[in-house]
């Protein structure tokens, strides 16, 4: 119970549950992206070069599951930082991604 006071008297005097956790510092904001993460990796390999434009598969290489890794490039696509093109529109697999400048200002960012 202490602690709950405690974490209640730091978010400067809010009144409710709701604005505390408004006031509450957040690791993860929303919009940001993780070191490490499935959506870092891909935009960490795009950046290597590019002008380029990179298969499902080579984008792949190296995430640890195919779930993160489509979730990434679908994050990124609707963020504007790459664009697709489908080389055959069966499959997302045989599409083609490249980088937007967007996202080249973005995986510049990124350590």
């Amino acid at each position: 119970m202490d602690w709950m006071l405690r974490q209640l008297a730091q978010t400067g005097g809010a009144t409710t549950a709701q604005e505390a956790r408004r006031a509450a510092f957040n690791p993860k904001p929303p919009g940001s992206v993780q070191v490490g993460s499935a959506t870092h990796h891909v935009l960490r390999k795009m950046a290597t070069a590019p002008a380029e434009w990179w298969a499902y598969r080579q984008l792949a290489v190296g995430v640890p599951t195919r779930s993160s890794f489509h979730w990434a490039l679908t994050l990124l696509l609707a963020r504007g930082h790459i664009e697709a093109s489908r080389s055959d529109p069966r499959n997302t697999r045989n599409m083609r991604y490249r980088l937007t400048p967007e996202g080249q200002k973005a995986a510049r960012k990124r350590p």
